[in-house]
Formats: structure tokens, sequence, C-alpha cells
């Protein structure tokens, strides 16, 4: 019944006194005996999804540093909506640097491997 969405899982029910087991290293045995009775348990199905947070369409909204350098009144639908957006880069980000032992072969330039 394990799919990426849905898992069974036991779990032990809320209000019980469970004793926290320690080591004991007796009679060649690390761990001790289990009690006799079981804690009650109930199986419990968790099931993960995705849930769409609206249908609507967000407001566009233009991101906060041209938005604070504009110096207008913003309302409060649009500040929600700056606040809620992903950032995004200000320009591409740069290449790597490779390190001082560190070189390129010339049939995978895409790979950095230490040279010594």
């Amino acid at each position: 019944m394990d799919e990426p969405w849905r898992r069974l899982a036991e779990q032990i029910l809320p209000g019980q006194k469970i004793a926290r087991a320690s080591p004991t290293y007796e009679g060649g045995r690390r761990w001790p005996a289990a009690p006799a009775t079981r804690p009650r348990t109930a199986w419990r199905l968790m099931v993960s999804y995705w849930r769409i947070a609206t249908a609507e369409r967000p407001i566009e909204a233009p991101q906060a540093r041209a938005a604070r350098r504009a110096r207008q009144p913003l309302d409060p639908d649009t500040l929600r909506a700056i606040a809620r957006q992903p950032l995004r880069p200000v320009e591409p980000q740069q290449p790597l640097d490779i390190g001082l032992f560190e070189v390129r072969p010339p049939d995978a330039p895409h790979i950095v491997m230490p040279d010594e």
C-alpha cells in the first residue's frame, strides 16, 4: 500500500505510559526483554497531496526593489502579492569558480576534477 501519495503506519494511541528502554548489556543481550503487554496502537493512513491555493490568477506585482525605488504608496493586496512572489535574480548567476588544484578535462568541460 506504500505509494508516493499514501502511507499506512501504526501509531501508539495517546494517553499511555511507556517506559523508556535503556541498554542493560546483561546475559549477552544489549536490550532488556520486551514488556509483556504491548501498548495499544491504531493504524493511520497518511495522505499527502498538492492543493491549489486558489483558482484565480495572482496579482501581477512588481518586484519589491522596483516598488521601493518608485516610492509610490501601495495598497495591501499589492504588498501581499509582492511578499508571496518568488525571488528573481537581478542578473544571471555567474559560473562557479574552480579551485587552485582543480581542472576541467578537454573532453568533458562540464566536470571539475582534482589535479595535484
